[in-house]
This record gives C-alpha cells, sequence and structure tokens, in this order.
C-alpha cells in the first residue's frame, strides 16, 4: 500500500511531504493524515457509500487508488524489500537508507541496548535481556525472577505481537509460545511488566544532516495485554505538559544514535511513566520503530479541528458492525459525528468484508466527552 503525492492536511501535514508504504489491511486508516492533492493506494476500490458517508460529514479526501501513480513521489511507511523495488519504478525514485541499517536499528535488540545505553537513570531493569536461541531462552527460563514478564518478538509489532506471563505460575504454558516468538522474528526481548501510568507516543522526521523536524506528541492507549488500542489528543493536557521536557530530550538524544547509526526518516518512539512502588518514574524508550505510525491520522485530525479533543481507536474486524453507512448514523445518533457542532464518533474505515481491523475517530470538547462518546460506541456495538 501506498500514500501518493505531497502529504498534506489542510496545508500542514503531520507527515513528511511523501509517499507511504503501508499494510495493506491498515491503508485506510490513514487517510485523515491526507489531502485532496495526495494518493492513498488501498487494496480494493472504496465503495461509493463509503466516499459519500465521509464527504457527507464535511471531509476533503485524498485519492484512493489500486495502483501507484508513477509520477508522484515515494516514501516508505516503512523501507522494506517490497517498498524498495516498488520505489525504482517512479520516475524520480526517492532516496532511503540501506536496508540491513533499517531492519538493525528496528530490531528489539537495538532498542534494548538503546536504552540501556543512553538512559542509566530511568533504572532500566538489570533483569531484562535478549534471547538469541532456544537453549538462551530455557537457560532464562531455569533462572528468571518470579514476577511478571513481557516478551517482543526481535522484529515483530511490539504492540500487537508482544506475550505477557507470570514466572513461575505461567512457566509451562509460556515456554512453547516464547519459543515460537523467539524462531519465527529471530529473538525476542525479556523484560519486566511495569505498573503504566500514562503512556506517550513522539514521531519525527530525521533529516540526512541528523535534524529533527515535525515533531509532535500524543497519548497512547493500549490494552490490557499491551496490543495498541489508539492515540489521543487534547488540548492543554495536563500529563504531557508534566512529562514534555524528558520526551523532547529523548527524541533528540535518540536520533542522534539514529543518524550515527546511518538511518534517516519518518521514526516514531513509544514512552511511558511508570509506578514503582511508591516513586513515579520515566521510561525514556520502550519501542523504537523507524517508519512511520499509525498514530499520524490523530494529528492529521487535530489539524482539521483545532482545540478539540480527539481519539483514534482501533478494533477488531470480530466486532459487528452495521453494514451501511446510514445503519451506522441511526445506531448512534446524537453521538454520530455533527459536521456542525464539529463533535462525535465516527469511522474512518470502509464497512467491507475482508477488513481485519476497523479505526473510529472520536471528537470531542474535553476528554471526559471522548471518554462518553468511546463508551456508548463500544456499548452499542460490542
Amino acid at each position: 500500500m501506498t500514500l501518493s503525492g505531497p502529504v498534506r492536511a489542510n496545508n500542514r501535514s503531520p507527515l513528511p511531504g511523501r509517499l507511504l508504504n503501508v499494510a495493506r489491511e491498515m491503508a485506510w486508516q490513514l487517510w485523515p493524515a491526507l489531502s485532496p492533492t495526495d494518493r492513498l493506494l488501498v487494496p480494493n476500490p472504496p465503495p461509493a457509500e463509503y466516499l459519500d458517508y465521509l464527504t457527507s460529514l464535511g471531509f476533503e479526501l485524498p485519492d484512493f487508488g489500486v495502483k501507484p501513480d508513477l509520477k508522484r513521489t515515494f516514501t516508505a511507511f516503512g523501507w522494506n524489500p517490497e517498498a524498495a523495488e516498488l520505489n525504482q519504478n517512479y520516475s524520480h525514485p526517492s532516496p532511503h537508507p540501506k536496508l540491513e541499517i533499517v531492519a538493525r536499528v528496528n530490531s528489539r535488540e537495538f532498542t534494548l541496548l538503546l536504552e540501556q545505553e543512553l538512559f542509566p537513570e530511568n533504572r532500566v531493569e538489570p533483569e531484562s535481556v535478549f534471547c538469541r536461541t532456544v537453549d538462551e531462552l530455557t537457560r532464562w527460563l531455569e533462572t528468571a525472577s518470579a514476577k511478571r514478564w513481557v516478551a517482543k518478538g526481535n522484529h515483530g509489532h511490539a504492540g500487537i505481537g508482544q506475550h505477557r506471563f507470570s514466572l513461575p505460575d505461567e512457566k509451562q504454558l509460556a515456554s512453547p509460545v516464547l519459543t515460537r516468538i523467539l524462531e519465527t522474528q529471530g529473538g525476542l526481548v525479556l523484560e519486566p511488566e511495569h505498573r503504566i501510568n500514562v503512556e506517550f507516543g513522539c514521531l519525527f522526521y530525521l533529516q540526512g544532516n541528523g535534524t529533527l523536524s515535525g515533531l509532535k506528541s500524543h497519548r497512547l492507549l493500549s490494552y490490557s495485554g499491551g496490543g495498541f488500542a489508539g492515540s489521543l489528543l487534547t488540548p492543554n493536557d495536563a500529563e504531557f505538559s508534566k512529562w514534555e521536557s524528558k520526551i523532547g530530550t529523548a527524541a533528540r538524544q535518540i536520533g542522534s544514535k539514529l543518524h550515527q547509526e546511518g538511518y534517516f526518516g519518518p521514526v516514531g518512539i513509544d514512552m511511558y511513566a511508570w509506578q514503582d512502588r511508591d516513586e513515579l518514574l520515566f521510561r525514556s524508550l520502550v519501542d523504537l520503530n523507524a517508519r512511520c505510525s499509525m498514530a499520524y491520522p490523530v494529528h492529521g485530525l487535530a489539524q482539521r479541528f483545532p482545540n478539540r479533543s480527539i481519539l483514534v481507536s482501533q478494533v477488531p474486524a470480530t466486532i459487528a458492525l452495521p453494514r451501511t453507512p446510514a445503519e451506522l448514523k441511526e445506531k448512534l445518533g446524537e453521538h454520530h459525528f455533527d459536521p456542525q457542532t464539529r463533535t462525535g464518533a465516527f469511522l474512518t474505515t470502509p464497512l467491507m468484508p475482508g477488513s481485519r481491523r476497523h479505526a473510529w475517530a472520536f471528537i470531542g470538547k474535553t476528554e471526559t466527552d471522548l471518554q462518553i462518546m468511546r463508551d456508548h460506541v463500544y456499548r452499542i456495538f460490542a
């Protein structure tokens, strides 16, 4: 999947003015980050009623297409062999880091070593470890402390591909799962589970000369198992203000190290504040993603709706939804988005078979408004 053209939203895009290569099932969610001059490559032609639905809400949409426009500019959502090959078909291929560099800086092993090097004051648990082989994992299981643990595949999705377990209670159940993750993802990181107070995401574009541009942050929402649930932006966010300095400092330090490694391009960082007994601590680097982020839509909507609280949330497609936009509006009633009041909930993804995940957008005056809308929507459809 690609996005094409100079990526803009209201002429001030959160994206770095190029194309995106994204996972097929996730492409639909990215349109709020784009402008009408952009092209979003999707797996199927969009249903007419989907376009009519979004247009009726007052949105100007990008051009949805199933084939790239090779005269435009290309930017990969994340550089890999497929994206690099597609890039070469364009009239003016975009420069990109060597693929081996991209693979290295996107590994969980690299993130663990970077966290231990840059942020020792954050009290990174000395028990955190990277296992390369099944033998190493077996030895670790024999000696690991009795507590809750988080396992992340070396090249898997840290948010939706992690596994949480308790030792020694779940050792026999966890072992085959951890082995499978290790063998399919080229190793895995094991780290103690923390009592998370609030999570943040930080996005920026690392220029070829090592400077950062387009730095922006948002709060992250996670499911109980640690999976990515959505992104949240609220005006005058007290939680963000509390940690803003640490977030900015961490971004600059991480950007400097990535530049030394030879990487340039989009970067996403996950961070969180966590409770250690009676003390609140900040973990400046939880996960590093040298690619674009699915949080870009919340920033695109924030540009369209300044001074509004905005939540973009993802749900599995197994949750039953109406078959048509008309049914959707009827079900939600007063909670459906109203372009006059500029508040309410709507689907950013089409109601069509084959979708793996759907995305909701909630727009309100306060964070409390968002919570009320989200609870109402989930009561109806879950």
